[in-house]
């Protein structure tokens, strides 16, 4: 059985913007909660993010890797022109499964 697929056309090019030589740069702590680390990240000179890097400590090797592709995949969507808050709805209460 197949599932119902809606066809997304990509544009065929997409031009990245680079952010400038010395990005802006925020750096924020985590809230508390299981991971423990901070976030930082570079914004373009007219204020929109262009960047976006999180570093988690005493988590283990796979959160932490998972943590930098997971930020490197958001920069690139960013500098490509997808919208902060396109990631923020995509991804607000994502849950994996089996939780617990």
């Amino acid at each position: 059985m197949h599932c119902s697929q809606k066809h997304v056309v990509a544009p065929a090019t997409t031009t990245r913007t680079r952010l400038p030589r010395k990005p802006s740069l925020q750096y924020l702590r985590l809230p508390g909660g299981r991971l423990r680390g901070l976030r930082h990240g570079g914004e373009y000179e007219d204020g929109r993010p262009g960047e976006v890097f999180m570093k988690v400590s005493k988590q283990g090797s796979t959160p932490v890797c998972v943590m930098d592709a997971f930020s490197i995949a958001v920069s690139l969507g960013l500098q490509h022109g997808v919208p902060m808050s396109t990631f923020v709805r995509k991804y607000t209460n994502l849950r994996f499964e089996p939780a617990g």
